[in-house]
């Protein structure tokens, strides 16, 4: 997971986070200081990440526009070397547990008449 992930900023009115009418002003005031202090929070988490990152922002791009202009468009595009890298222990996992309990898993057809 890259630098910054997992950063979110929730923005809302007073309003939308339950505020009564009596406390729009109240609300409103207190929902400007809650993006203030979620924007200043992204900013800090990414500071200082921007090109240090091992994708090029380029090379994806590059990568899903040959995706969509493919013959045969593929359903997942896992773009980087952590990502592939990611995908394929996960099915290795699933192999090692399909290979172990294959024979049980085949057992549970009705048997042929």
């Amino acid at each position: 997971m890259g630098a910054g992930a997992g950063v979110v900023g929730a923005v809302g009115d007073g309003e939308a986070a339950g505020g009564e009418a009596a406390d729009r002003e109240g609300g409103q005031a207190a929902a400007t200081q809650q993006r203030r202090v979620a924007g200043g929070q992204q900013d800090h988490a990414l500071s200082g990440h921007d090109g240090t990152q091992p994708g090029d922002p380029a090379k994806a791009a590059a990568a899903i526009l040959a995706a969509l202009d493919a013959e045969r468009t593929p359903l997942r595009l896992p773009l980087g070397n952590d990502s592939v890298d990611a995908i394929l222990t996960h099915l290795d996992g699933v192999r090692s547990d399909l290979a172990t309990w294959e024979k049980t898993a085949r057992g549970t057809d009705f048997d042929a008449r």
